[in-house]
């Protein structure tokens, strides 16, 4: 079968769009090596909000190693069904679990079936937003979980003891009205923003400080998190905290990054090829 090929150069990056698939309601991007190693690894890559297209680096990488990349979008979201929140987007992660375990998932371009290796390592990366869908995702099929630019607490009052001066509510209603006049159509909220608002107010029972701690406590998998220090749009102190209160450090790996900032694309090569590794 041919491949649909999209190569995008972008800082000496070139990566390619290898199928566009769907599992129940959900579609999803799926990046395929060219060479195949033995013990295939499966990636699932959870989006930020909004949700990045610019992964060129990392997404490469992750195919000059061997990997298959699925990058899935969430409930209500681009191309897949339902309406979008938080909430549902933690419910998306079961599907995503089954997805990985499939022998072929349907892909949409040709409309054929696309056989899956069964993966002999599972890593779930959620990034900034889906840094806690990913904490509360059904880890049964997980080794490992990778945590980029992570949001881990979202409480205003939380965070205000944790960092002075920095206003995250504000930056989520912010977000919360660009998700509705710039992207009506992308994410699709309905009568469900109320919801959505609650989780981002860290209210929901996902998003609530504690619960996160607990979580973070929780884990028995090997964990990576990285942030920058440059990070202006979630503090590096948040994340600081949350692990502090969570201690786990036989499971959680922390990298504070001194010139990172929160875009992955500030990483540079050395550090993406060290996430790569993990």
């Amino acid at each position: 079968m041919r491949w649909l090929s999209m190569f995008i150069e972008s800082t000496n990056v070139k990566f390619m769009v290898a199928y566009r698939i769907k599992y129940k309601g959900l579609v999803s991007q799926l990046y395929v090596p060219k060479k195949k190693n033995d013990g295939v690894r499966a990636i699932v890559v959870m989006p930020g909000l909004p949700m990045s297209f610019n992964l060129g680096a990392l997404i490469s990488k992750y195919l000059d190693s061997g990997d298959y990349v699925f990058y899935p979008f969430y409930s209500g979201t681009y191309d897949s069904a339902g309406v979008f929140t938080g909430d549902s987007a933690v419910a998306d992660t079961y599907d995503f679990a089954e997805m990985i375990q499939q022998k072929s998932v349907d892909e949409l371009y040709y409309n054929v079936k696309i056989d899956l290796p069964k993966f002999e390592e599972v890593v779930f990366l959620g990034m900034s937003f889906s840094a806690v869908i990913a904490l509360h995702a059904d880890t049964s099929p997980c080794d490992k979980i990778v945590l980029l630019s992570p949001v881990l607490m979202y409480n205003q009052e939380d965070i205000s003891r944790a960092v002075s001066d920095f206003d995250f509510k504000s930056q989520m209603d912010s977000l919360l009205g660009l998700l509705r006049n710039a992207y009506p159509f992308t994410y699709r909220m309905g009568e469900h923003e109320d919801v959505l608002r609650s989780f981002l107010y860290g209210d929901s029972e996902y998003s609530r400080t504690q619960g996160v701690v607990e979580k973070l406590r929780g884990l028995n998998i090997p964990t990576l998190v990285v942030h920058g220090r440059k990070d202006l749009s979630v503090s590096i102190a948040m994340t600081e905290k949350m692990l502090a209160d969570a201690g786990n450090e036989d499971n959680i790996t922390f990298w504070p990054i001194n010139h990172a900032a929160h875009s992955i694309s500030s990483y540079g090569d050395e550090l993406i090829d060290k996430v790569i590794a993990f």
